[in-house]
């Protein structure tokens, strides 16, 4: 299983690298990054989803998130969105085509949308706030709970792996 893990880590890194030509596409931080090493959307079926959370644990706050779909040529200045999660509470996002007929923002609601089309890596930042620095809760991403799949519908599709959130968490967690 470790070496599993470890091959899964380098082909991400990699993954990250070529596909981000530009240091802004892909601004990773440690304890204030979760990445992912692929995403996919195309025209009108293949679409990806992402749910974020904030377990409902002492000491925890909500958390202003920042997530980019960074395509292979880069677009991520494009394709970013920005939102708060409250403590206890699930973001979902959905990363698509703007006019996908079954995955859009008038047929699903309270969703955060990335509208775009293409394949690449997803970065998911949490933003530090004044109050939580004040409080001495640093913007940490191991408190943050990730998943999500590229969905084909007809039934297929697979589970994104997240590397940097609390169920895969190299960082140091002291500031918890």
């Amino acid at each position: 299983m470790r070496k599993f893990c470890f091959v899964m880590m380098v082909v991400a890194a990699l993954l990250v690298t070529i596909s981000s030509n530009h240091a802004s596409a892909a601004n990773v931080t440690l304890n204030e990054s979760v990445v992912s090493p692929y995403w996919q959307a195309d025209t009108n079926s293949v679409y990806t989803f992402v749910a974020i959370s904030v377990p409902s644990t002492a000491g925890v706050s909500s958390r202003q998130i920042s997530i980019a779909a960074v395509t292979s040529d880069s677009r991520s200045d494009t394709t970013a969105t920005t939102f708060t999660v409250g403590k206890g509470s699930t973001a979902k996002v959905f990363i698509s085509n703007t006019n996908h007929t079954t995955v859009n923002s008038n047929t699903v609601k309270g969703a955060n949308w990335i509208s775009v089309t293409g394949v690449g890596h997803v970065v998911i930042n949490t933003i530090p706030t004044s109050s939580s620095i004040a409080a001495g809760h640093y913007s940490v991403a191991e408190i943050l709970s990730v998943w999500g799949a590229v969905v084909v519908p007809g039934g297929t599709g697979f589970a994104m792996e997240f590397i940097g959130d609390m169920t895969d968490s190299i960082g140091n967690t002291n500031n918890l």
